[in-house]
């Protein structure tokens, strides 16, 4: 029951109306039916009479004005319906109408040198922004046995809305030292629960040497509802991402600590060598709804760390070569009843050889090999207690591909699990799933006009 039928739609649209002026404007429309598509690690682990439909529309209005050489304003607006529906067949059916709008504006200040400490700290920027969101939501859920279906249909309807405001300055310091300092408000109610957050940030560049750079982070999220799962808000803080795909309402922290490094060698083939690692942990708070006849939320913890490693090797212009090691673990409590698609604990370790050719014709192509090795605990869909397993397999991605001349577009032939490897893997990110289930095949056409 891992089938996905999805057709998308998409116009964007970008004008420069005056010299100082350039709009945006783009409609989006998303038509998907789909079975139980989280890849479990236990097979067998999956709903065989879940089907899930949704259609999505959207529309979002941008806008970039430069006042002067230190001024900007970015706006955007957008708008969105979302209708999706759940059936477990035979049992019940869920129809949502989720209908969200946000408005966001955003001022970039360039200050330059500083009058008292011009030796000292040069480039002085600041991104100064804000915002509103707010959405309806209506469920509508009936039964389909005896005797819950004499209930008729149940309809539960909420309002949510977020107020938000945000600063971050950054600052170059003796010309080798990069701090950026920031706050965010968020105001937020009607969800899982109400909250109002103060999130602070830090991030740190530093050059020690010429082809050497130290990056550090430590700062504060709060995940609310993103129209289109989109925001103009920095997303990263000294390289290090922060917006996931969390439970709305969470309250997040993560601290960072990065080294890139650049290699020049004496070789005319491989002119220069690059590499680097990361480490970061996360600690977060998420908000778990108990249904009841005194319904109650409850705040499950869950900790997450990875780590990273890499080596990019550019031969001549045709060629490149990379590998990178990564682990990644996983520590989840739950107040309640732990969902088949969630783990209590899990590290995943992943290594990653990679060749690439482009031809000056147009014409690429790729290989890639990725060696994989999970283990942990796996909630199951029948209920109670996790049951521990590990596997471990490679496998293999090519890509051939050509390049329009004068950019005008692409063509692709992927083919992910080349080998067709059977394999036992839990992903953690449901959006954006690493791995899918068998072989895929696809063709992808992109043009540009």
């Amino acid at each position: 029951n891992s089938d996905l039928d999805t057709t998308a739609q998409n116009m964007l649209v970008q004008a420069q109306l005056l010299p100082s002026t350039k709009v945006q404007f783009e409609i989006r429309k998303l038509e998907s039916e789909r079975g139980d598509l989280p890849l479990s690690f236990d097979p067998s682990n999956f709903v065989n009479n879940l089907r899930q439909f949704e259609e999505t529309r959207s529309a979002r209005l941008g806008l970039h004005h430069e006042f002067g050489p230190n001024l900007d304003i970015i706006a955007n607006l957008q708008r969105q319906i979302s209708e999706p529906r759940v059936d477990i067949v035979g049992a019940t059916d869920l129809d949502v109408t989720d209908k969200g709008k946000s408005a966001e504006i955003q001022s970039l200040i360039k200050v330059g040198n500083t009058l008292y400490l011009q030796n000292i700290v040069s480039n002085v920027n600041f991104v100064v922004g804000g915002g509103y969101s707010s959405t309806e939501r209506r469920d509508e859920v009936n039964f389909l046995f005896f005797p819950l279906n004499l209930l008729g249909p149940q309809i539960t309807e909420t309002k949510s809305h977020l107020k938000n405001g945000y600063i971050y300055g950054y600052f170059n310091i003796l010309s080798k030292l990069s701090l950026t300092l920031g706050v965010s408000y968020d105001n937020f109610s009607g969800g899982i629960r109400n909250r109002i957050q103060l999130n602070p940030k830090i991030g740190v560049l530093w050059n020690p040497a010429p082809n050497t750079t130290l990056r550090l982070a430590a700062f504060r999220t709060l995940t609310k509802s993103l129209i289109s799962d989109q925001t103009i808000e920095p997303a990263q803080v000294a390289g290090f991402n922060q917006f996931f795909s969390d439970t709305q309402g969470t309250n997040a922290w993560r601290y960072g600590l990065g080294i890139d490094q650049k290699f020049s060698t004496a070789l005319s083939a491989i002119p220069s060598i690059y590499t680097g690692f990361e480490i970061s942990t996360r600690s977060l708070n998420v908000p778990e709804s108990i249904p009841g006849l005194t319904p109650s939320v409850a705040v499950n913890e869950f900790w997450e760390w990875l780590g990273r490693a890499y080596i990019s090797v550019p031969i001549h212009n045709n060629f490149s070569t990379s590998i990178e090691a990564q682990r990644e673990k996983f520590r989840r409590s739950f107040f309640a009843i732990i969902p088949s698609n969630q783990i209590t604990k899990l590290r995943t370790d992943r290594i990653r050889f990679q060749a690439n050719y482009f031809d000056t014709s147009g014409v690429r192509a790729g290989i890639l090999g990725t060696y994989y090795r999970q283990r942990g605990d796996f909630g199951q869909v029948t209920g109670g207690p996790t049951i521990g397993g590990s596997d471990n397999f490679w496998l293999f991605d090519l890509t051939l591909g050509y390049q329009f001349p004068n950019q005008y577009g692409q063509i692709a032939f992927e083919v992910r699990n080349l080998l067709n490897q059977e394999f036992r893997f839990h992903d953690v990110n449901i959006r954006n799933p690493v791995l899918v289930p068998g072989q895929m095949i696809a063709f992808k056409i992109r043009l540009y006009f």
